[in-house]
C-alpha cells in the first residue's frame, strides 16, 4: 500500500493508482475508505471523459454495496438468532435455528436500497460495456440476493456460456441450483470449480460443497467436503464451526414418522423432528459415536473462543456459519479489485448457541446410552 500512496504523491489524478488502493482498501473490508477511492476516480481523476464511466470503478462501488447490504442483513440475522438462543436457553429447548434458511427471504428496507444501488451501477457499466461479463455477473448476484433465483440462474448461465474465464460465476451458478436443492448439479458444479481453481478458491468451493450437501440432509458427505476445505485452508476459523454444527448435526437422533417408515437421520431436516416424530433406537455404538461427535464440537467451541472470532458483534455466518453467499461482482482488469465473499468472523451469539444446543444434545445421548445399554443386556439375556 505504501508503494501505491507513493504514486499518488507524484501524480494525484493518476485512475489506475486509486483503483489499486480501492482495491487493497477492498480486500482489507474497509468499505468506506474503498467507496472513497473508486469515487475519487470517477469525479476527480484525468481524462475526466473516460474516468467518469470507468468501468472498473462502478463494478467495485457495486460490489461494495452488495457488500454493505449482505453485511446489514448478516448482522440482523445474527441479532436475531441471539434472541432466539436467549428464548430456546430460557425454556431449556433444544432445537435448531434452521442451518439452510436464507438471511435473504426478509431483507431489510436499507438492504433493498443497498441492491438497487448496486443495480444501478452495474446497468451504468453495461450501458458502456455491453458485454462486461463481471457486471451482468454482479446483476445476476443482486437477482439472487433478492430472491429472484431463477432470473440469477438465466444469467449465470449466459455469463458462464460467453465468459467462461469469469471464475465466479461458476460459484455463483452452483449456489443458485444450491439453493433450489438441486443437490446434485450443485456439487457437479463445486467440483469442476475445485478442479479449474486450485488452492484458496478450492478450499472455498469445498466449503460451499459442504454446506449444499448439509442442505440436502447428507450429514456424512457434508463432513467430508468440509474436511477436505479444513485441510486446504486450516486456519479457516468459520469451517471449524460449521464442523461443529455438522458434528452436533449428525449425533441427533435418528427419527421415524410413525408410519413405519425408515428412519432417517435428523440432519435430514431443518428444523428437527416433529413433535410426533419418535426417535428409532441405536445401537451403543452409535450412540457412542454420537457421545464423541458432541465432545468434539465442544472442543472446537472452545479453540475458537480462544482464537478470539467469538467476540464481539462480527458478522455472523449465515447457514450456521456459512461462507460469504455469492461471490462479488468481480471487476476485470486492473487486478485485486472486488472479487467479493471473502471469510466472514463469527458472532458471539452464534458459537454460544452452539454450545447450548451441544451440551442440551449431551445430556440427552447420556439417557439415550443408558436406554441402548439395558436394551442390549435385556437382549442377552433371552
Amino acid at each position: 500500500m505504501s508503494w501505491v500512496k507513493r504514486a499518488l504523491e507524484v501524480d494525484s489524478t493518476n485512475a489506475d493508482a486509486w483503483c489499486a488502493l480501492g482495491s487493497l482498501r477492498y480486500a482489507r473490508r474497509e468499505w468506506p475508505a474503498a467507496d472513497a477511492c473508486f469515487k475519487r476516480v470517477l469525479s476527480r481523476c484525468e481524462p475526466r471523459d473516460a474516468c467518469k464511466r470507468d468501468a472498473y470503478a462502478l463494478l467495485s462501488l457495486g460490489n461494495i454495496s452488495v457488500e454493505l447490504a449482505v453485511e446489514a442483513q448478516r448482522k440482523a440475522a445474527d441479532s436475531k438468532d441471539g434472541l432466539d438462543a436467549k428464548h430456546a436457553n430460557a425454556k431449556h429447548a433444544n432445537t435448531d435455528a434452521g442451518a439452510a434458511v436464507s438471511p435473504y427471504s426478509g431483507l431489510l428496507k436499507d438492504c433493498i436500497a443497498k441492491l438497487d444501488k448496486a443495480t444501478e451501477l452495474y446497468r451504468a457499466v453495461l450501458s458502456h460495456e455491453p458485454n462486461n461479463a463481471y457486471a451482468a455477473n454482479g446483476l445476476g448476484i443482486v437477482c439472487v440476493l433478492k430472491g429472484r433465483l431463477a432470473e440469477g440462474r438465466d444469467i449465470f448461465s449466459v455469463v458462464k456460456e460467453a465468459a467462461p474465464e469469469c471464475e465466479t460465476v461458476h460459484l455463483n451458478l452452483a449456489q443458485v441450483h444450491a439453493r433450489a436443492k438441486e443437490t446434485t448439479i450443485a456439487v457437479n458444479l463445486y467440483h469442476k470449480a475445485q478442479r479449474r481453481r486450485g488452492g484458496e478458491a478450492a478450499a472455498t468451493a469445498a466449503a460451499l460443497e459442504a454446506r449444499a450437501l448439509l442442505e440436502g440432509g447428507h450429514c456424512a458427505e457434508a463432513r467430508r467436503a468440509l474436511s477436505k476445505a479444513l485441510h486446504m485452508r486450516p486456519s479457516d476459523t468459520v469451517g471449524w464451526y460449521n464442523m461443529g454444527v455438522l458434528l452436533h448435526k449428525g449425533a441427533r437422533p435418528r427419527h421415524s414418522s410413525g408410519v413405519g417408515g425408515a428412519g432417517t437421520v435428523a440432519c435430514a431436516s431443518e428444523g428437527g423432528a416433529s413433535s410426533a416424530a419418535v426417535a428409532s433406537a441405536r445401537s451403543v455404538e452409535e450412540v457412542e459415536l454420537a457421545q464423541a461427535h458432541v465432545s468434539l464440537a465442544l472442543r472446537l467451541r472452545h479453540m475458537l473462543e480462544r482464537s478470539g472470532d467469538g467476540d464481539g458483534d462480527g458478522e455472523g455466518g449465515d447457514a450456521e456459519g456459512r461462507e460469504d453467499g455469492e461471490g462479488g461482482g468481480g471487476s476485470g482488469g486492473r487486478g485485486g479489485g472486488g472479487g467479493g465473499g471473502g471469510l466472514i468472523r463469527l458472532s458471539a451469539a452464534r458459537v454460544s448457541s452452539l454450545m447450548s444446543k451441544c451440551v442440551n444434545l449431551q445430556a440427552e445421548l447420556e439417557g439415550e446410552h443408558e436406554r441402548a445399554v439395558a436394551h442390549r443386556e435385556a437382549v442377552a439375556e433371552q
